[in-house]
């Protein structure tokens, strides 16, 4: 039975899913997930339309996981497998993107809780390579 390993590339609008021969480096599956939010520029996607001061670029970290749960078992319908034929998986982000957890791994960004007024809000998204603001801006908006 052929081998297969699942390739995971997040980049800044979409997320693609690639079934890879372990023997050949052929593609045999693959499928492509847009960002739902894109790279949030002007507001967060809050009930209260938060704006974003200028040059922000952030990412819902939804979108990653969305990227798993529908393009992970499209990209292996598309290859006509099964999962058992699959023994790894890789990820790869667009620079080095970071998602911040709770002491369950679940993510921040849907923790109960989170008001506009929280110290999270803005440390929640993940910032974008886009990013426009100078390295100490960041860091002092997202690691203090």
């Amino acid at each position: 039975m052929e081998k297969y390993t699942i390739g995971i590339d997040f980049g800044t609008e979409s997320g693609r899913v690639l079934i890879v021969n372990i023997d050949d480096g052929s593609i045999k599956g693959q499928c492509v997930i847009p960002y739902a939010h894109g790279v949030i520029t002007e507001m967060l996607p809050t009930n209260d339309g938060t704006r974003l001061p200028r040059d922000y670029a952030l990412q819902h970290p939804g979108d990653y996981l969305e990227v798993i749960m529908k393009g992970i078992p499209h990209a292996i319908k598309d290859a006509n497998i099964s999962s058992s034929q699959i023994i790894g998986i890789g990820i790869d982000f667009t620079s080095s993107t970071m998602v911040a957890v709770d002491e369950k791994g679940k993510t921040i960004m849907f923790s109960q809780g989170i008001s506009k007024q929280s110290p999270c809000v803005g440390k929640i998204m993940e910032a974008s390579w886009t990013e426009k603001r100078n390295r100490r801006n960041v860091q002092i908006s997202f690691f203090t």
